[in-house]
């Protein structure tokens, strides 16, 4: 957030930040919240509202009241603030641009502009944290694919030749630069790091509309069914580390044994430390295996999964982004599953 301190005259009371409480702190963070509140939402003229909030900053009691504040468990600066700025237009009585002074407010009701912009700050500054994160690594294309990611672009059309893996890994590693900056540029706006998630979700509450507050996206990464087929095609045309064959190659190829299976099986697992592919082609991956050896080398079963395999291979069979070959050997070993299982 652009600091005010260069913009009011309040910051030349001290010269070390400790100085100031965090709810201070705060407040002069978010100096352009304050100020286009009192002059959209109060209709103050710009040069009576820069003067209100110059006044404002250097008042004793104010300074007081947020370093009081501050330390109290469970405050929420933003309300705090726009409270405290409230009361002191009551107490030092300011008069509205029609004339009438301000009424003490009990219960002092949520105001939409004010919160709206103090949430479109709060994203306006994670945005300008993560996008310098993005630079000092090396160039802008990280930060492209967070925008791609936001505005739910798919990954065939987004620019250059990066495979799916890496897109995918790009997005998890910038959706996590994303999350940590939020976090902690919320903790700022708290007394208390426990409500940090619940002043996430409220400030997604005010801005519903931008998804750079939903918990759930930034989260979870939810991919097409469209780039799932095309990833999954990427994925069987991947040479497999160690056996030197593709993956559909062991799956297809008439010559592969089940200890190959098994080794892919073991690879396989060992895949995602970086979250570099989606859980859900894992899966496939395993399941797939799982069904050839059950279908061409008679696996036996344990009595887990004689339980659990089924399922897998029913879900297995429902994915409409695999090709039609990988959803018939779903079928097929999950009807040798229930064959074997009726047989006793």
């Amino acid at each position: 957030m652009a600091s005010a301190q260069n913009i009011h005259s309040a910051a030349g009371h001290s010269t070390a930040a400790e100085a100031f409480s965090a709810a201070w702190l705060c407040a002069d963070q978010n100096y352009h919240v304050l100020l286009s509140y009192l002059i959209c939402s109060r209709h103050f003229a710009p040069g009576k509202a820069r003067k209100i909030l110059e006044n404002f900053f250097a008042d004793q009691f104010v300074r007081d009241k947020f370093q009081a504040d501050s330390r109290r468990a469970g405050v929420c600066f933003r309300i705090l603030i726009r409270e405290s700025l409230e009361l002191y237009l009551f107490e030092k009585q300011y008069e509205t641009p029609s004339g009438q002074h301000f009424q003490p407010l009990d219960n002092l009701p949520s105001d939409p502009f004010f919160d709206r912009q103090w949430a479109r700050e709060i994203i306006r500054e994670t945005m300008r944290r993560v996008r310098n994160i993005c630079v000092s690594e090396g160039g802008p294309e990280l930060f492209e694919c967070l925008l791609d990611d936001l505005s739910n672009r798919s990954y065939q059309d987004r620019p250059g030749e990066l495979s799916l893996r890496t897109r995918y890994r790009n997005s998890e590693k910038i959706k996590q630069y994303l999350i940590q900056q939020l976090e902690a540029l919320l903790m700022s706006t708290i007394s208390d790091p426990r409500l940090v998630m619940q002043e996430w979700q409220a400030l997604h509450q005010i801005l519903p509309e931008d998804i750079t507050l939903d918990p759930e996206i930034l989260t979870q990464h939810f991919l097409s069914s469209q780039d799932m087929g095309a990833f999954w095609l990427e994925l069987q045309s991947e040479t497999i580390p160690g056996l030197g064959r593709t993956f559909r190659d062991l799956i297809q190829g008439p010559e592969t044994t089940l200890a190959e299976l098994q080794k892919t099986r073991q690879i396989i697992k060992l895949q995602n430390p970086g979250n570099t592919l989606p859980p859900e082609l894992l899966a496939a991956m395993l399941y797939t295996c799982l069904a050839v050896e059950l279908l061409k080398f008679n696996a036996s079963l344990s009595e887990s999964q004689l339980q659990t395999l089924p399922r897998s291979l029913f879900w297995l069979s429902k994915q409409q982004w695999l090709d039609p070959q990988t959803r018939k050997l779903a079928v097929q070993a999950e009807e040798k599953i229930q064959h074997l299982t009726a047989s006793g």
